[in-house]
């Protein structure tokens, strides 16, 4: 290409804020079915090694239904399946959109009491297949994405189960 040497670009999400609400009810004393909503408010970003830019702007939203179980009275795990999909302007990797995708959630978590006020503290992971059409179009085949969020809450309701 006239002398130019080819460089590598990667394209990847930024770290972003996330914002979920779960609805809980309790099945068993330390059992209890999950439902939760989120959504990303992010970006995705260039990076070619020599400088680093915004492609373009990025939302993610998910659905999950889970099961929490309390191990201990302060300390949960749970896992879920769900959907995700991404939203961003039809440019780029997604010029032909995106597609609902099957979605894989663990976490594990804290919760205590600040005054009347209860808090949570949890660690999430995410994994779900990651490909748009377009980039199937150009002969891409779908690859994993792995999603991980520290979620703070206040939680509403009746106690824990």
């Amino acid at each position: 290409l006239g002398g130019r040497e080819a460089r590598t670009v990667t394209v990847r999400p930024a770290l972003a804020p996330l914002v979920v609400l779960v609805a809980r009810t309790g099945l068993k004393p330390r059992l209890a079915l999950e439902a939760a909503g989120g959504w990303t408010f992010g970006e995705l970003r260039g990076d070619s090694g020599e400088e680093e830019w915004t492609v373009q702007d990025l939302g993610v939203g998910h659905a999950v239904l889970a099961l929490r179980y309390r191990l201990r009275p302060r300390l949960h795990v749970r896992g879920g399946l769900g959907a995700i999909r991404y939203a961003a302007d039809q440019e780029g990797i997604f010029q032909d959109g995106s597609e609902l995708r099957p979605l894989l959630e663990v976490g594990a978590g804290t919760g205590w009491r600040i005054g009347g006020v209860r808090a949570t503290l949890e660690l999430t992971g995410q994994a779900h297949a990651f490909a748009t059409p377009a980039m199937r179009r150009e002969g891409a085949v779908d690859g994993t994405v792995y999603r991980a969020a520290l979620l703070a809450g206040v939680v509403f309701g009746a106690e824990e189960p």
